[in-house]
């Protein structure tokens, strides 16, 4: 994803744990903008995140929580999130015992606004995940959308958050 990016003329970094094999594939513009880097969250590291960026997680794994967070504290224009492995900030995603986010009057029309496709009962372990994701970012200030890829992965989806029109009422808060 940073090689599209960065070869479309977008600036910024792809960070990652460890060098994969296939940067050494890419063209010198792209390999600068590769960073191995062992990111950790609660810690203050500007470093990465400039304000107004537009920051993605694209499987994160864990992560994934923390990208509308980042998003709010490093005041992001939007983010973009592709979740994989359901990982809450400090565990695995239970549905079962993972508590949701004091959102008001939530109920079914904010979860039927988010596209989750499926069967329709949004009761998959991916799908109470997406949701969960969903409620943590509005939380966090989002306005949230929902997105199927057309990527060959089973998790296929995105959550995009961006920011409340100021000239309109937030639907959920």
């Amino acid at each position: 994803m940073t090689h599209i990016l960065v070869s479309e003329g977008y600036t910024g970094s792809g960070i990652d744990l460890r060098a994969r094999i296939s940067w050494s594939q890419y063209p010198e513009r792209t390999k600068a903008s590769l960073k191995v880097h062992a990111f950790d969250p609660t810690l203050d590291d500007d470093s990465y995140f400039k304000t107004g960026a537009f920051i993605i997680g694209n499987h994160a794994d864990e992560l994934t929580p923390w990208v509308p967070v980042l998003a709010s504290l490093y005041k992001a224009s939007a983010y973009l999130s592709i979740p994989c492995c359901s990982w809450t900030f400090d565990s695995k995603f239970e549905r079962s015992s993972t508590p949701g986010f004091p959102i008001p009057d939530r109920g079914d029309e904010f979860v039927n606004s988010l596209n989750l496709g499926g069967e329709g009962s949004n009761k998959s372990s991916y799908s109470m995940y997406r949701i969960w994701l969903a409620e943590l970012s509005l939380y966090c200030g989002w306005e949230v959308e929902c997105e199927t890829l057309r990527i060959p992965s089973t998790r296929n989806w995105a959550i995009v958050g961006s920011l409340y029109s100021l000239y309109r009422v937030p639907k959920f808060h």
